[in-house]
């Protein structure tokens, strides 16, 4: 499909074959054919060139699609939803972690590098065994739920019943104000009650 996609001039000739390769080994003993399994240390390489060609073709995307230069950092957080061996929960391990520049990116001629080291010369955490799920701490979280916050109350709608505002709690008053400024159409977020004055 990437190929038959490829555009061309009219004329320009596009012909193809492509070939799936296995290795297999003809087993004497018991007189058959069998496939023959990479071994471990080539499946490892293999999945950590996957990982760091991933990320840097993802940021390679973003910027190239920033065609308005809106776009100054971009940050990867590469992640994969598994369940743990040891306790049977679901869990999602940072395998990898890179934030760089668009002026730094653009320098990177990316058809020339060794992928592993220029997610290194960006300063990228990169785990040390991600076959086995061993995370890294991520440059930057993406977990938009802060517990700090909580559900707003309506208190506009209750002012006629109050008589006085000087009769709110602190905690009513700071719904109170939440409300208003959700009424004007801004967005608001009110945090958890603390000993602050």
């Amino acid at each position: 499909m990437v190929l038959e996609r490829s555009k061309y001039p009219d004329g320009f000739p596009q012909e193809f074959r492509i070939a799936y390769v296995e290795e297999y080994k003809y087993v004497k003993a018991k007189d058959e054919i069998a496939e023959k399994a990479r071994n471990t240390k080539d499946i490892k390489q293999l999945y950590q060139d996957i990982l760091a060609g991933v990320s840097l073709r993802t940021i390679h995307e973003i910027f190239e699609a920033d065609q308005g230069n809106h776009i100054d950092v971009v940050v990867f957080n590469g992640y994969v939803e598994t369940v743990d061996p040891a306790t049977g929960k679901d869990i999602k391990p940072m395998l990898l972690s890179v934030k760089t520049t668009k002026v730094t990116f653009s320098e990177i001629e990316l058809n020339r590098v060794d992928k592993k080291i220029c997610l290194k010369n960006l300063g990228a955490q990169v785990s040390r065994s991600p076959e086995e799920l061993q995370a890294v701490k991520p440059i930057v979280e993406f977990d938009m739920v802060d517990k700090r916050f909580v559900d707003l109350q309506d208190v506009v709608s209750r002012l006629d019943t109050r008589p006085n505002l000087m009769d709110l709690n602190p905690f009513e008053f700071e719904n109170l104000v939440s409300n208003l400024f959700s009424k004007m159409g801004l967005e608001t977020k009110q945090t958890r009650s603390s000993k602050d004055l």
